[in-house]
């Protein structure tokens, strides 16, 4: 699938547009988004959660079941979450990309404060 890089506006394509796609479903809050309020993910409302294993096990949770939803190219196989600081965590994540079937690793998906930066 082709799309717009959304920092710079130049065409993206493959893995780079997927893994903007699954930053921006990461990112968004569930309900903020006017036309289509289902779509987003729990992730931002985890920030100033306790980082212990109980919020690792949500924000797995939330991750997989977001992408199920929201990102058809995707086949999530693993989400690892590490926290960096009270209200920052990153994710790292394997699966397959289901359009080429070749396995891929999304990482740099850091979310701090309410926002979510891609390294």
């Amino acid at each position: 699938m082709n799309g717009v890089n959304a920092k710079n506006g130049k065409a993206l394509s493959g893995d780079e547009h997927l893994q903007q796609s699954v930053g921006d479903i990461l990112s968004t809050p569930i309900g903020s988004r006017v036309l289509n309020r289902l779509y987003g993910s729990k992730l931002p409302s985890r920030l100033d959660n306790p980082q212990d294993n109980v919020t690792r096990v949500r924000i797995i949770a939330d991750t997989a079941g977001a992408l199920a939803i929201w990102e058809p190219r995707l086949q999530v196989q693993k989400v690892e979450v590490f926290f960096i600081k009270f209200g920052e965590f990153e994710l790292a994540i394997n699966g397959k990309n289901r359009e080429t079937g070749e396995a891929l690793r999304l990482t740099g998906l850091n979310f701090n404060g309410n926002k979510y930066i891609n390294n």
